[in-house]
This record gives structure tokens, sequence and C-alpha cells, in this order.
């Protein structure tokens, strides 16, 4: 079953904002997002059983996201490098 995967407005400029070879690998990432999100995340954020983080691009970037098994959704948050990835970071609760 495919996930719908959908982006927090920061997120979405974050994405379009990298460099061209990192927004290759997190396209690829998306796409992994969509058929299996929790295998893909390198971490469960800690205190939070639904949010993940993926690395990509040689571990410089964090994909952060929200993923709801009930709605088979995800929402990504943050699209940033490793060191201010989650900075501030708030969850989406699903409704």
């Amino acid at each position: 079953m495919i996930w719908t995967v959908e982006f927090d407005p920061p997120a979405r400029k974050e994405i379009r904002d990298l460099p061209d070879a990192a927004k290759l690998e997190a396209r690829h990432l998306l796409e992994g997002l969509q058929e299996s999100p929790v295998e893909l995340a390198d971490t469960v954020l800690e205190g939070h059983s639904d949010l993940y983080a993926a690395r990509f691009y040689r571990g410089r970037y964090r994909m952060v996201y929200q993923v709801s098994r009930k709605q088979h959704r995800v929402i990504v948050l943050r699209v940033r490098l490793r060191e201010t990835a989650y900075e501030g970071l708030e969850p989406h609760w699903f409704g």
C-alpha cells in the first residue's frame, strides 16, 4: 500500500533550497517514504513514537517526518542540515 506524503510548508521550501545533488537524494528518499516510512528511518525521535528522521546526502542532511499508521500518512516537517534539523521541532497532530 502506498503512503500519502505531505509537506509542512517550511519543509517544502527547504527541499527546494537544497543543493542539486542533495535534492536528488531527497527525492529518492521521498519515493521510499511512500512505500515504507518507518523502515527508512534511521532514528525515532526521543519521546515521540511517531516522529522519525532519515539521513541522506552523505549523512549531512536529515529529513524529519511524522507518521500516522492509522491514516497511512506521512508529514515531512524538516529537510535540513543535521546541525539544525531538530531545533524547535513541533509535531503536527493528525486529526
